[in-house]
């Protein structure tokens, strides 16, 4: 059996009576591990049951699927609410949103949650109800995939990657972050993980509202590719908490990134701060947590996307030329709208390419390339308004 699901139906009593998942296997408890200063941070407990801003739309079976099969860095923002989803029972689901004339384009998000193996089965499938996907930040492997299939493919961007183990900030091209920690643990900076019910609705927004204010995208959240921000407690996310003279200064909410069922690793999928001076508080977070996910054991942390960053499809899959040198003009050219270069350049302070730190390819994937002249539409769906951009540059907003 087969189901398109929309974000307003409330399944989940059916589920949870012929799911067979016990409520325990939606408790998440974490190693305590040491904070780096000294004095020991226990990771905090989730209750079995979660006030999720998500729909309850078969929940507890998304869930399942997830852990199992949710290896890509984007799997958990499957959850995020207004999505619709493609379900196959005995297999997994494709997390989409509809755009278009008459609503009739899926773009789907990041690869299928499913077998590998069974990958194409699930896609030639959604194809019986939609004719013209678009899969947008989807893996290598989901490239080649769709490429079989009949799709294009064209790079959107790069995803930098911690393997947690190996990564060390020695070494002279690691100096500008070893600043970034001596100036925090000088200016007193001290980072706590809590829980967000432990901190505060309050604090976390106005922490948010004080960092949006700065960005280029202030008006709004990002979505869709970025998961819009939770100020409640959520299964297996963690917040690291900055404080300065015991005011909460920033935070980051890091994603889980699952692997047959465990966890092996986290992705930051908001990093936030009220004023970054003369360093990075964001940074500086994200290093304490590091360390606590090493002594944990974990085995990675994606550092994020960065849109349009080292694009140059070589011939690996076919694609579009012409979509290929909209998105180089774009990152050369329209910092205005989205700050491409600025982010790419932040991360790549991470040194990429040195031993524990590498940059992985991301795609999007259509069989037609009309498609793409839905781009704007996409770009809306991620939250950002080009043209109101393009405006607020004119007028000098």
């Amino acid at each position: 059996m087969i189901c398109v699901l929309s974000p307003g139906i409330d399944l989940v009593p059916v589920l949870i009576m012929f799911s067979g998942i016990p409520q325990s296997n939606l408790v998440s408890v974490a190693t305590p591990a040491s904070s780096g200063f000294g004095d020991t941070v226990v990771s905090p407990v989730i209750p079995a049951h979660v006030p999720h801003s998500v729909k309850a739309v078969v929940f507890d079976q998304r869930l399942t699927f997830l852990k199992k099969y949710g290896s890509s860095f984007l799997a958990y923002s499957s959850l995020q609410e207004g999505l619709d989803y493609y379900m196959q029972p005995d297999c997994g689901y494709i997390p989409y949103s509809l755009i278009g004339k008459d609503n009739t384009v899926p773009v789907c998000l990041g690869d299928p949650i499913c077998p590998a193996d069974r990958s194409q089965e699930i896609i030639k499938n959604f194809l019986e109800r939609y004719d013209y996907p678009v899969f947008f930040h989807i893996t290598n492997d989901m490239a080649h995939i769709l490429s079989e299939m009949g799709f294009s493919v064209n790079e959107i961007g790069t995803e930098i990657v911690v393997d947690l183990q190996r990564f060390t900030l020695t070494g002279n091209k690691m100096r500008f972050l070893r600043k970034q920690i001596h100036k925090g643990r000088r200016d007193g900076l001290v980072v706590k993980e809590q829980l967000c019910s432990e901190v505060g609705e309050d604090v976390l927004k106005a922490i948010s509202e004080q960092w949006l204010h700065k960005k280029v995208v202030h008006n709004q959240e990002l979505s869709f590719v970025v998961r819009p921000v939770v100020y409640g407690d959520e299964m297996d996310v963690r917040i690291f908490i900055a404080y300065k003279d015991d005011c909460a200064v920033g935070f980051n909410i890091f994603d889980p990134i699952y692997r047959g069922g465990q966890i092996i690793g986290y992705v930051p999928n908001h990093l936030r701060a009220t004023n970054e001076g003369n360093y990075s508080i964001q940074d500086w977070i994200s290093f304490e947590a590091m360390r606590v996910f090493k002594q944990e054991g974990k085995e990675i942390l994606s550092l994020g996307f960065c849109p349009l960053y080292k694009i140059n499809d070589s011939g690996e899959f076919r694609y579009s030329r012409l979509l290929k040198t909209m998105f180089q003009f774009a990152y050369e050219h329209a910092n205005y709208v989205y700050k491409f270069k600025a982010l790419a350049f932040h991360k790549s302070r991470y040194r990429p390419g040195l031993d524990g730190c590498q940059e992985t390819k991301v795609y999007c994937a259509y069989k037609n390339p009309a498609r793409f002249s839905l781009l704007p539409e996409i770009v809306s769906l991620m939250g950002i308004n080009v043209v109101e951009q393009i405006v607020g540059r004119l007028t000098g907003r």
